[in-house]
């Protein structure tokens, strides 16, 4: 899958708590495969802020990560906002070992692929919406210049990339070459 995934977000740890209302926030990175080259693009920093309402109480933590594998839920990233509720298609994983799985099938009725572990009580039914936003201020601290996550996403503009992230890039390309180049 992650030959096919057009980007990758990763979000470490969402801390979700509600009675009534309740609300979900977190820190992530995405990274984007360049559709000229095949290799991955500089990482960018988001964060996720989700608010809800409703019969629920509970607190949980999540780790989450998305894969994106069609241009329909790659667009939906360079939104200013991304709201789930409005947004692409998204299959809940992983996959069974058992299941029969045709790759091509199911990548063409999914936008994006949804992998999460979750710790904590949480009950209940309610409304939430859910956006992911630029953290402009661990893009600056990271690259220690003002980017925009479009230009990282986009691998576009003079952007001196750490040795960090370079490092990862490198390991990136080697672990999820792009399907087409194979």
């Amino acid at each position: 899958l992650l030959q096919h995934s057009k980007a990758i977000v990763v979000f470490p740890n969402l801390v979700k708590a509600a009675v009534i209302a309740g609300a979900r926030v977190g820190k992530g990175v995405v990274i984007v495969r360049s559709p000229k080259t095949g290799k991955w693009n500089p990482p960018a920093f988001i964060k996720s802020r989700q608010a809800s309402w409703g019969i629920q109480v509970g607190i949980q933590e999540a780790e989450l990560v998305l894969l994106v594998v069609t241009n329909a839920g790659l667009k939906q990233l360079f939104k200013r906002q991304f709201s789930f509720g409005e947004g692409p298609q998204i299959a809940i994983g992983p996959v069974g070992k058992t299941l029969d799985l045709n790759l091509d099938e199911f990548l063409s009725k999914n936008d994006i692929l949804a992998y999460s572990s979750i710790k904590g009580l949480f009950a209940g039914l309610s409304f939430e919406g859910t956006v992911i936003l630029s953290d402009k201020n661990a893009n600056y601290e990271y690259y220690q210049q003002a980017v925009s996550n479009r230009s990282l996403l986009l691998g576009q503009g003079d952007i001196k990339v750490p040795e960090s992230g370079q490092d990862f890039l490198k390991r990136m390309n080697k672990l999820a070459p792009s399907a087409e180049g194979s």
